[in-house]
């Protein structure tokens, strides 16, 4: 009869042993679970990041490259207008020498007319000496 104690004792000890085997099985399968779900969430946040950090980089390319077109629409038309304002000087340049020239022509002139005209009133002058 002991030995029946004993055995029913290391029975109920060897069903319990086994109940907390299959308890722990049961907690390592749902850890299992869980460590994979938190992977896949793991692995779902990080493409989200890359995705967005490729999105703001993307973004960011545009707007630099944006911003770089209008600096050299900006600068173009700046160019141009130098460009307009050289032309414009050299234009008004070239009227300035014609006019130039023209009076330098009208200045000899004036002074061709006045030496004959002093020429003529001196020969007169002279001519009213003589006499």
């Amino acid at each position: 009869m002991h030995y029946e104690k004993e055995c029913m004792s290391l029975k109920s000890l060897y069903e319990d042993a086994e109940e907390q085997i299959r308890s722990t099985k049961v907690a390592l399968e749902n850890s299992y679970k869980e460590i994979t779900e938190l992977n896949k969430t793991k692995a779902a946040t990080e493409s989200k990041v890359v995705e967005a950090t490729l999105s703001a980089e993307i973004l960011l390319r545009e707007e630099i490259r944006m911003a770089l077109e209008k600096e050299r629409l900006i600068s173009r038309q700046e160019q141009e207008k130098l460009h307009m304002t050289i032309e414009e000087l050299r234009h008004s340049i070239q009227r300035n020498e014609i006019q130039l020239s023209r009076r330098e022509q009208f200045s000899k002139q004036e002074q061709n007319d006045l030496r004959q005209v002093n020429s003529h009133s001196f020969e007169l002058f002279k001519s009213k000496i003589i006499f």
